[in-house]
């Protein structure tokens, strides 16, 4: 019973390691960076890399949320008792010379971002 959990755990396990955090993102990869600028706007920042770029742009999650009956969207912790909390997502994109998206990656908090990047 007990090697059967184990397996199990392990099975899960390694199931989520193998997912990667931009699942879904690699459909801009070939594209140029453009794709991705008609998406997130310009980077914020913009990094030669010996004959590549590497495009990154920041952004704040909003939440959304209800503080005494009145609904909000909010970038940063509201006031009053009800508490929501912001969070930070960074794509960052590896481009070659012409522009063409060679890797891209997430890190943060970034369920929002990358369903925006899915549409």
């Amino acid at each position: 019973m007990k090697t059967a959990m184990y397996i199990t755990a392990a099975t899960i396990l390694t199931g989520c390691a193998a997912m990667p955090s931009n699942s879904g993102l690699d459909s801009y990869v070939g594209q140029n960076v453009s794709a991705l600028n008609s998406r997130l706007g310009s980077p914020g920042k913009q990094t030669p890399s010996g004959s590549a770029t590497v495009y990154t742009w920041t952004k704040v999650e909003t939440v959304d949320g209800i503080v005494n009956g009145d609904e909000f969207q909010a970038t940063q912790s509201a006031q009053g008792s009800s508490r929501f909390n912001s969070s930070q997502c960074t794509v960052t994109a590896a481009a070659d010379a012409s522009g063409m998206v060679k890797s891209i990656q997430t890190d943060g908090s970034c369920t929002r971002t990358i369903d925006l990047l899915r549409r």
